[in-house]
């Protein structure tokens, strides 16, 4: 059927015997069919999660170097204060593409960048991690311990070939399609403006990333979701 309204509209005038279907039905159309005694609902619980992607045809985010940098971002964003503090335990932190509950291919020993560190071993571990690949700043990042300890953004971030790092962008949809997404966007914003990175969170049109990322390749960054 080309529309879920001519499909439940068949389910419930008993044109088919069933209805199937991989992306799950609007709650609108459940309520309706949960009305029907002659019809019974299935639902799996959803599997999916939300990913930050970098553009490596961009020199800063490719080879060794870009690999180091994508490592100390990593390690500066807080996963669990995220899903716990901010997102008030919606979802879930996620360290590998395979879930914990398919214990089968779930690999366990997957690499979990600064997991159960603070804030402050977190910024320290990540800023060792960009020096020991080369990267420099006019003002190194640091940890003041005044008025309960905080960091102190870094400054003139510069790559390890010398060029001062590139104002970048982290494309993510806005809070009116999804605020989940748009509210790490301005969190991951903040974390690597903590390393010096001068990144900007885009928060805009979902169909204005897809043609970013999948047209055009114009992006640095981008928060897209898979499930």
């Amino acid at each position: 059927y080309g529309n879920p309204d001519a499909a439940v509209l068949a389910l419930r005038n008993n044109d088919v015997d069933f209805l199937l279907n991989p992306s799950g039905l609007q709650q609108g159309f459940v309520d309706q069919l949960k009305e029907d005694p002659n019809i019974t609902i299935v639902e799996n619980k959803q599997n999916g999660f939300r990913y930050l992607a970098f553009n490596q045809n961009r020199s800063y985010f490719k080879g060794e170097a870009g690999k180091a940098l994508r490592q100390a971002i990593a390690c500066m964003v807080d996963l669990d204060f995220l899903t716990e503090r901010v997102l008030q335990g919606a979802v879930l932190p996620v360290y590998t593409l395979v879930p914990e509950g398919n214990g089968f291919w779930h690999n366990p020993d997957v690499p979990k960048w600064c997991a159960g560190d603070d804030t402050k071993t977190r910024m320290e571990k990540a800023v060792q991690i960009l020096k020991d690949a080369g990267f420099t700043w006019e003002k190194e990042p640091a940890w003041n311990e005044a008025r309960g300890g905080s960091v102190e953004y870094g400054q003139g971030l510069k790559l390890p070939n010398g060029e001062k790092f590139p104002e970048v962008k982290l494309l993510a949809p806005s809070a009116g399609y999804d605020p989940l997404r748009a509210t790490a966007g301005v969190y991951i914003e903040q974390w690597m403006r903590q390393l010096g990175i001068p990144a900007t969170a885009e928060l805009t049109n979902f169909n204005n990333i897809l043609t970013a990322v999948y047209d055009t390749g114009d992006y640095d960054m981008f928060i897209l979701g898979w499930g």
